[in-house]
């Protein structure tokens, strides 16, 4: 996955690209790849725009190939948003106007 989202940012991703990743209807791996495109390259001012709608997204998938519980699209997208970790990776933070909005 993190090679994949590595090329992703080398790459610079434009608008239609992402969305593209995003709403990708194969594999929920594409496009958790595209969320944590968005948590990792993009300024934090973007976030809400590009994550908010995915917040209540409920197509199930495995997060780790040996994990015996699923988790939904919008629980691993609230994930990204709330935590600091994703699993080992520290993620960027977040400044604390970014914070309030995505408890609100």
């Amino acid at each position: 996955l993190f090679c994949c989202l590595y090329r992703f940012l080398t790459m610079g991703l434009d608008g239609h690209n992402l969305k593209r990743l995003l709403e990708h209807a194969e594999s929920p791996y594409i496009r958790c790849c595209g969320f944590l495109y968005v948590r990792f390259g993009l300024p934090h001012d973007q976030l809400l725009f590009w994550l908010s709608e995915y917040l209540i997204d409920d197509e199930e998938f495995k997060p780790t190939p040996d994990s015996d519980f699923k988790m939904s699209v919008g629980e691993f997208v609230e994930m990204l948003l709330c935590q600091d970790r994703y699993y080992s990776t520290v993620l960027p933070r977040l400044p604390m106007v970014t914070k309030r909005q995505v408890e609100e």
